[in-house]
């Protein structure tokens, strides 16, 4: 191996391997999980030609002495990849693997285990395994059903599903950020961000069990695009006293953070809250201090907590309610409960606005921040008048409005009290609910704003009807600055929506 490539060692048991006696020419798991790796780092990431994965295939049986091909490489591997399973616990040979691969990283102490990862072959109770291999929920190739004994594997006797190329991709993602840290040195994922301008680092806060993968898969994300990700993402957080110290230090060079919040509230360190609720609870310090205008001015919270979870028979969630479990709201945060490919595209959108240069010349749009509201029903209607509205200079954002929603209701109440200027799309909704909406943009220090709006509109789009007209006639200029009457005017163009957002 030359000194430039970091190996990744395979731990597994010989049965998890054994090809389907009915099936002699498919593969075992363990010889199929090592080729996939091998085929998506050769073929998807072939800048990482470098990270190697070596695994024992020799036929010989082990005797009691610790074998020295196994021990030397061991000795050259920086990344212990332990397939685990029912036999591989019943494996002392598989034991002795992990010890000698503790034995060689012990002057690390407990962050060795940033170099262990957990593949799940078959399901392994946590108060079972061997303490290093305690505390994340791994990779696993399978999923369980109602009772313990319920298990749907994803790969079965030689046959794989699409589920088992979806758990590859993931554990690719994190050998990558692994197997980058090579000579042991800073991984290059650590590199400094290109975009050190505006953003100094991102803190990608540590998750409990339950949301690893997620956690992998942002930080991914976010080292391939150039970010700076803090605290080091093969760094685990202090278990002792210092945690807090530990966390508010990474917080310190951040400018926002991102919080995944599953059901689990993670590990609890000496003196601490766990550690999901503590960073939570660190950050809203940070925050709160931004908020009185001191260093760091921007820094904001960023919360995905899915309202679909990926376990058997839960119940969808509501991501507010979820992250009152484990923190107070904040009316800076943003809180997602998309799926996590989409909050990923949140995170990305919002760095990359964060950003963009401030030159003197455009600091603000000629239109400023503008949000538009609407019936659901009238989602294909509104559709064709925002495309006009974006074609002016305007940073536009929407909701289609249901007043039942808690989540919709709150982002609602955080657009009218941040953007310059305000248009209610009236389509569909009957004349009683167009006059609660303009009612509620009659006092804007009500909304807890810290100024007037530039602009307070209606939109009034098909079908036309008298209500509409009359609108347009008698409403309350306290209420409403602008009304315009879509059904008069077929042949709408951009320059016509200037007065609803005080463009001249």
């Amino acid at each position: 191996m030359s000194d430039s490539q970091t190996q990744i060692f395979m731990s597994y048991a010989r049965r998890d391997d054994e090809a389907p006696p009915e099936r002699p020419d498919k593969p075992g798991f363990v010889t199929a999980l090592y080729k996939s790796l091998n085929f998506d780092l050769r073929n998807k990431y072939a800048e990482d030609e470098d990270i190697k994965i070596w695994r024992d295939t020799r036929e010989v049986a082990h005797g009691d002495q610790f074998d020295q091909v196994i021990a030397d490489a061991i000795s050259r591997s920086s990344v212990f990849l332990a397939i685990l399973s029912p036999n591989w616990m019943k494996s002392e040979y598989c034991r002795k693997e992990l010890k000698a691969f503790a034995d060689r990283w012990k002057y690390e102490g407990d962050n060795l285990r940033h170099r262990i990862v957990v593949v799940g072959k078959g399901f392994v109770a946590e108060d079972r395994r061997p303490s290093l291999l305690m505390g994340q929920t791994g990779y696993m190739f399978y999923a369980r059903g109602e009772t313990e004994d319920d298990e749907e594997e994803f790969f079965v006797r030689g046959d794989y599903d699409q589920r088992y190329f979806g758990r590859v991709r993931e554990l690719t993602k994190r050998l990558r950020l692994l197997g980058r840290r090579q000579n042991d040195q800073e991984p290059q994922g650590a590199r400094p961000a290109t975009l050190t301008k505006n953003v100094k680092a991102i803190y990608v806060a540590k998750p409990a069990a339950d949301m690893r993968v997620a956690y992998d898969r942002m930080v991914t994300e976010l080292t391939e695009a150039g970010h700076t990700v803090v605290p080091d993402p093969l760094q685990e957080i202090p278990n002792d006293s210092t945690a807090t110290a530990f966390v508010e230090d990474a917080l310190a060079s951040a400018d926002m953070s991102i919080h995944l919040l599953g059901e689990k509230r993670g590990f609890q360190p000496d003196d601490s809250e766990p550690i999901v609720k503590l960073q939570l609870a660190c950050a809203a310090a940070r925050s709160a201090a931004a908020a009185d205008g001191g260093e760091g001015s921007r820094f904001k919270r960023l919360v995905w907590a899915p309202k679909i979870m990926d376990t058997p028979n839960t119940e969808p969630r509501n991501p507010i309610e979820v992250l009152g479990r484990f923190d107070s709201f904040l009316s800076s945060d943003t809180v997602d409960g998309d799926t996590l490919s989409k909050f990923v595209e949140l995170v990305k959108q919002r760095l990359s606005k964060a950003a963009t240069p401030n030159r003197a010349s455009d600091t603000k749009q000629a239109g400023g921040q503008v949000y538009a509201y609407y019936k659901p029903e009238d989602q294909e209607a509104f559709y064709d008048f925002a495309r006009l509205l974006k074609a002016r200079d305007v940073s536009l954002h929407w909701l289609a409005l249901d007043n039942s929603d808690p989540e919709q209701a709150h982002m609602h109440r955080k657009y009218l009290r941040d953007c310059d200027s305000a248009i209610v799309y009236w389509a569909s909704g009957s004349d009683t609910w167009v006059k609660m909406m303009s009612n509620e943009l009659g006092d804007w220090k009500q909304l807890g704003r810290a100024r007037a709006f530039t602009r307070r509109g209606v939109v009034a789009g098909p079908p036309p009807g008298r209500p509409k007209e009359m609108f347009a006639d008698l409403v309350s200029k306290d209420e409403i600055d602008v009304v315009l009457d879509l059904n008069s005017r077929p042949n709408l163009q951009p320059d016509d929506l200037n007065p609803l957002i005080a463009i001249q």
